[in-house]
């Protein structure tokens, strides 16, 4: 990955084919321990009193859930570090952001259409 961000940074590659060839990684976790982390950050970035008025809807716990695995399981920050002050890097991350979608639903086959309990 080091070697990827030294041909960006000394522009012999583009940002689009730093994001094409950029290593996506997923940390594998058990789907309970995934959900119990997800809801308990979603509850520490709300307040106690939101979060139990919409802990049972099914919507935002799905999205909670999904977007802990992308920002924290997930190496996407490290690509959106070399990025951001790449000229065009702001659409490169577009890509680089579904990309990342895409492996975590390929991680995590739950996370696409199912519903959760806890």
């Amino acid at each position: 990955m080091e070697k990827l961000f030294n041909k960006l940074q000394q522009r012999k590659i583009k940002p689009m084919e730093y994001a094409k060839k950029f290593p996506m990684k997923i940390d594998m976790r058990p789907q309970k321990d995934v959900i119990r982390e997800a809801l308990s950050a979603h509850r520490n970035y709300f307040d106690l009193k939101a979060y139990e008025k919409n802990k049972q809807d099914i919507d935002i716990a799905s999205n909670a859930i999904g977007n802990f695995v992308i920002a924290r399981l997930s190496n996407l920050k490290a690509g959106h570090e070399a990025l951001k002050n790449i000229e065009g890097g702001k659409e490169t991350f577009k890509w680089l952001l579904q990309r990342a979608i895409d492996e975590s639903r390929r991680t995590y086959p739950w996370l696409d259409g199912e519903y959760y309990h806890y």
